[in-house]
This record gives structure tokens, C-alpha cells and sequence, in this order.
């Protein structure tokens, strides 16, 4: 044995006969802390009954600080406050893992604390431009990508409405939008979020564009002087299609409209109401309008006719007649301008045999400010057990309405005066003046 060997057996026993046992314990304990990143922390280091023994922090063999000075770390994001706590500002990735407190005793004490780094959601849309311009039928796929940690989950949706096929959120790094409809045009989001801190979340605007289509078939609207109209024209398009109204064929100047004249623009999802409205319709503002919508697509228009004239009667009997001889025409037509009179005409009908038509005109029991008007008349003379064939036209102080759809009956074998509990009382004019020509003879003295 050498003199340096013999010196340190010498310290060595002489240390272990004059020190006494340690006394010094930890008040604190050994903890593991989750902590965000960007924000502080404070590893808990107590010591009861330190004495003249010092407190070390140190992070695997690098010191970080001897009682209350810093001699290794960060000095400026890192101090001891209190009783040998480590205080460590705006933590950073870099700062995780684990930190030891240690006092100088013999043996020395050794407590462990570990720091766990989180890191809040952050979401990017790829390959993201201003806004995605896609054509009908189109395959579009959006991608997100996210970081933070734990890893964050993807959550896509749509705002103010549903994902394509119904669902209002969908999990995943991508979203595959196929044969793109009319309907899915909008802003599709993504959203990140994996419990720390505030999800994030990136979008984009997916333009579907197609030439205009207009939702409105043609059309007669009947109307008259005084009364008001809606003449309808509903669009769809991408880009939003530009609008032209005509009336017989003249453009109409929508940024000079008479005070009685409006245009709507109202949007509903995907259409556009671009509708006209009149109130107090006088007869200049009848005859035909059409609107036309315009995109770089193409274009599409739509013609209505404004009349006052009748519209088309619409007969409402039973095909079957409860009587051999007789039968009970009922019938209703919208006309705002009240009917003054009906054709109506009829013929009897076989499989062999179309008979002549015979026209009769029925004088119109309407009344002022009815829009819809209901009336009947009574075939007589009629064959019984025969097919007939029947049309009815209307006619107001504009002219003749359109001619109903042709209509099919049949009278009775034999007359049903059981019907309803009532029997009916057919009153031909030639019966009408023998009653009274006998109800006069019979008061001659």
C-alpha cells in the first residue's frame, strides 16, 4: 500500500468514527409533473433537518444549482425559491426528463422528480390554396396535418351543415369528397385537439362549379288588375350566376324597378331566389316574362306567362252516374277576373262510335274577389248506360281560359233514387211549362 492509499483508509475511518448517523430527511416527495409547454413549474425539494449539509439539484451529470445558487443551469429560467424548490419558466421540449435533488449527507439523500412536456394542437390544411375550385362530379381530397403532444386527433366537419353523406363530423387525417353534387360546396374544417391547452383547427372553401340551373318550370300565373304576383325563379350556379328579367321580350332594368316592383335575392343553401314581385298588377304588366341566369358555365332560362285570363277548369264528378238519363257535372277554375260564362261540351262515346259534340253554354254564378271558383250543371236527355265524353273551357271579360283535360262518365243502367236518401227532381223546360200552363187553366172559372 502506497501513502496516497494509506491517507484515504486514515479520512475514511476517521470520517466513519467522528460523523454521527444522518439525520436529514425529505418532507417532500418524488413526483411526476405533466406540464405545457410554454408554461412554468416548480419541483418540490424539502428538507427537514438539514443542518450544515448542502442541497444539490442536478439533471443526469450536469449540476443545476448548490443550495440557492444556480452554478449549471439556465439562470435565466430557472432559480430556487423556498426551501430548495426548482422554479423553471417557459419550459421547453428540451427541459423533460428527470431532475435530482440531492443533500450531502452520508450517505447522501436522493429524491427524483420527472417532468413530462405537453404540447397544445397545431393544424395545417396541405396543399391549401385560397379556395378549392372543383367542377360537378369531381373528386376532391382534403388533407390536415397536426401536431402536439399527445397526438392530436382530427376531427373534419362542414360549417352550418353536414359532411356529405349525412354525418356531421368524421375522425381522420383526410376527407374524400366523390362525385361532388351541387350541394357540397361550402367550408369544410379541420380540427385538432388532443386534451392540452385549446383545440386548432385550419379550413378551407370548396367551390363546386356548374352551369346555372333553374329550379322553376314554366308556368301561367293567373292574376288580374289590383291583385299581386310572385313570379318565381329559383337558380343554382358556381360562380353565383348573374340574373336578367324580360317582359315580352324587353329587358327589364332591376336597378329601376317602379315602386310596385321588386326583385328578391334571398340564398337558400345551394339556390338562389332571384323571384320578381308585383303588387297592384295593372294590365301593362301582364304578358310574358322570363329570367335568365348567367355563369361562365353556361347559362339557363325560364318563361311565365302572367295572364287574367281563366285557367284550366278542372272537373270533379265521380265517373259513375246514379241516374240512366241524367247526370250532375261538377267543376271548379281558378280566375282571379270572375268567369261571365262556360262552354261545356259532350258527346257519347262507345267503342265503335264517337258522337258529335254538342256545346252548351252555362252562364257563370261567380262572385267579385274570388280567386277560385266552383260550379255544376245537369246533363239531361242522356242515354242510359252510356260512356260520355265531356270538356269545359271558361271565359272572362280577358277571353277563353284553357280547355280542361277531357273527362269520361258513364250514366246508369236504371236511376238510383236511393242515392244519398234523396230522389232527385230533373226539371226540363218543356215540363216546366206544363205546370204552369195547367196550374193556370185550373184557377179559370
Amino acid at each position: 500500500m502506497d501513502l496516497t492509499q494509506c491517507v484515504a483508509v486514515v479520512i475514511l475511518a476517521f470520517s466513519v468514527v467522528i460523523v454521527p448517523a444522518t439525520s436529514q430527511q425529505f418532507s417532500s416527495k418524488p413526483q411526476g409533473y405533466a406540464v405545457m409547454q410554454g408554461t412554468n413549474i416548480t419541483l418540490k425539494c424539502k428538507v427537514s433537518k438539514l443542518g450544515a449539509k448542502n442541497v444539490i439539484w442536478s439533471r443526469g451529470v450536469a449540476f443545476i444549482s448548490m443550495n440557492h445558487m444556480i452554478i449549471g443551469g439556465d439562470v435565466n429560467r430557472m432559480k430556487i425559491t423556498g426551501k430548495y424548490n426548482l422554479n423553471i419558466l417557459n419550459v421547453t421540449q428540451e427541459d423533460e426528463g428527470g431532475y435530482v435533488c440531492q443533500v450531502t449527507s452520508t450517505p447522501p439523500l436522493i429524491q427524483t422528480s420527472f417532468i413530462n412536456i405537453t404540447v397544445p394542437s397545431s393544424v395545417e390544411m396541405l396543399n391549401k390554396t385560397v379556395d378549392i375550385e372543383a367542377t360537378l362530379k369531381d373528386n376532391v381530397t382534403l388533407t390536415c396535418a397536426a401536431t402536439g403532444k399527445p397526438t392530436p386527433t382530427i376531427v373534419w366537419s362542414r360549417e352550418d351543415a353536414t359532411l356529405p353523406g349525412g354525418k356531421k363530423e368524421m375522425k381522420g387525417d383526410t376527407l374524400t369528397l366523390t362525385g361532388l353534387k351541387y350541394s357540397h360546396g361550402g367550408v369544410y374544417k379541420c380540427t385538432a385537439f388532443n386534451g392540452v391547452g385549446e383545440p386548432d383547427e385550419d379550413s378551407v372553401r370548396v367551390d363546386v362549379f356548374y352551369p346555372p340551373t333553374i329550379h322553376t318550370k314554366s308556368k301561367t300565373l293567373h292574376t288580374g288588375p289590383g291583385f299581386s304576383a310572385k313570379i318565381p325563379c329559383i337558380a343554382s350556379g358556381q360562380p353565383k350566376p348573374s340574373i336578367e328579367w324580360r317582359h315580352n321580350d324587353t329587358v327589364i332594368n332591376l336597378r329601376d324597378l317602379p315602386e310596385n316592383k321588386k326583385m328578391l335575392l334571398v340564398e337558400k343553401g345551394f339556390k338562389i331566389d332571384y323571384s320578381l314581385e308585383i303588387k297592384g298588377i295593372e294590365d301593362s304588366d301582364l304578358g310574358s316574362y322570363s329570367c335568365r341566369v348567367t355563369n361562365n358555365k353556361g347559362s339557363d332560362t325560364v318563361k311565365i306567362m302572367v295572364t287574367a285570363l281563366p285557367g284550366k277548369v278542372e272537373i270533379s264528378s265521380p265517373a259513375a252516374g246514379n241516374f240512366s238519363t241524367v247526370y250532375s257535372l261538377s267543376w271548379s277554375v281558378t280566375s282571379p277576373v270572375k268567369p261571365e260564362t262556360y262552354k261545356l261540351m259532350y258527346r257519347e262515346m262507345n267503342e265503335t262510335f264517337e258522337g258529335e259534340w254538342t256545346e252548351v253554354d252555362v252562364t257563370a254564378m261567380s262572385k267579385d274577389g274570388v280567386i277560385t271558383h266552383t260550379q255544376s250543371h245537369s246533363l239531361m236527355d242522356l242515354v242510359p248506360d252510356t260512356k260520355y265524353e265531356v270538356m269545359l273551357r271558361a271565359y272572362n271579360s280577358y277571353g277563353w281560359g284553357q280547355v280542361s283535360d277531357k273527362f269520361m262518365f258513364t250514366t246508369n243502367e236504371h236511376d238510383d233514387s236511393t242515392n244519398d236518401g234523396a230522389l232527385l227532381i230533373v226539371w226540363h223546360p218543356m215540363t216546366f211549362l206544363l205546370v204552369v200552363a195547367c196550374s193556370l187553366m185550373s184557377v179559370v172559372p
